[in-house]
Parts: structure tokens; C-alpha cells; sequence
């Protein structure tokens, strides 16, 4: 089966997050990443602070973190607006 892997730039490790963006969403906004600062790449996202070789890779992949397909792009911009809501929630409980 399946899952989303992500890599938090080129120092980070490979961690599996199963089939659900909202951790995802949750890890890179506390990171200080914004929704419309990232874009997609092939293998990840792109955005302050990560850029280049040192990009968060984030995509589907086998059992051993073997790629198998990029997000598609709803998947993208599913993962941004549950950033966004992320947000606004933390906003609205200060």
C-alpha cells in the first residue's frame, strides 16, 4: 500500500505519514511555512527556506520510501488549505 513520505530539507529524515495531509499540513505551519509561499516540484514543495537540493520532499511511496508518484495537484491544494484552516484555527483560539 501507499503512503506519503516527506523529507524536511536535505537534513532531515524520511518520515511516513500514512494517507492523511493533516499532519503533514500541522508540521510544515509549525515550521513557519506558509500555504501560498509553497509550490510544487517534482518529488516535494518548494518555499522559503526550502529551496533547491534542500526542498521538503513530499510524495507517495512503496514500504521502503521508493517514489511512486508526486501528489496530484488537488492533493496540493487540499494540503494548503488545511494549512490555511490550521492557521485560522490557531488564530481564533489566541
Amino acid at each position: 500500500m501507499n503512503r506519503l513520505w516527506t523529507r524536511l530539507g536535505d537534513a532531515g529524515e524520511y518520515e511516513e505519514y500514512g494517507a492523511d495531509l493533516a499532519p503533514i499540513a500541522d508540521t510544515l505551519r509549525e515550521l513557519g511555512v506558509r500555504p501560498h509561499e509553497l509550490a510544487q516540484v517534482h518529488f516535494g514543495l518548494v518555499g522559503p527556506g526550502f529551496e533547491q537540493a534542500n526542498y521538503i520532499s513530499l510524495y507517495w511511496g512503496g514500504e521502503d520510501a521508493d517514489f511512486v508518484a508526486d501528489l496530484s495537484r488537488d492533493e496540493f491544494e487540499e494540503l494548503r488549505r488545511e494549512m490555511a484552516r490550521a492557521s485560522e484555527a490557531q488564530a481564533v483560539g489566541r
